[in-house]
């Protein structure tokens, strides 16, 4: 399945759940630090030691890698809202670091 495909599906719930309040714009600069905070969500729970997933009483999974599926969440959410083919970057991307010249410490040469 595209990313793409999984960011219109993710798009479409989100509109569902969260009905008119998801349709308001709101600003890349709040949209990329609300990506960053699930991020640093993730990296509390690895300074706290957690599992990587657990579940609380109620069903709800917590964990580091709750945190890093919310941040992927919202970053392919953003790619629908803002008309960007996460599909196209992500190849083109990988392509070029398939083909980038690296030395032996991992660095771009």
């Amino acid at each position: 399945m595209s990313l793409n495909k999984i960011a219109n599906e993710l798009h479409e719930e989100s509109l569902k759940i969260f009905g008119d309040n998801w349709k308001k714009k709101t600003d890349p600069l709040t949209q990329h630090m609300l990506m960053v905070s699930e991020l640093a969500e993730a990296t509390e729970c690895v300074r706290k030691n957690e599992p990587k997933i657990w579940f609380k009483d109620n069903g709800k999974p917590e964990g580091e890698a709750v945190e890093l599926v919310d941040c992927i969440m919202r970053i392919l959410n953003y790619c629908v809202r803002n008309n960007i083919d996460i599909d196209e970057a992500f190849y083109a991307k990988r392509k070029y670091n398939i083909n980038r010249n690296w030395d032996k410490e991992g660095k771009n040469v």
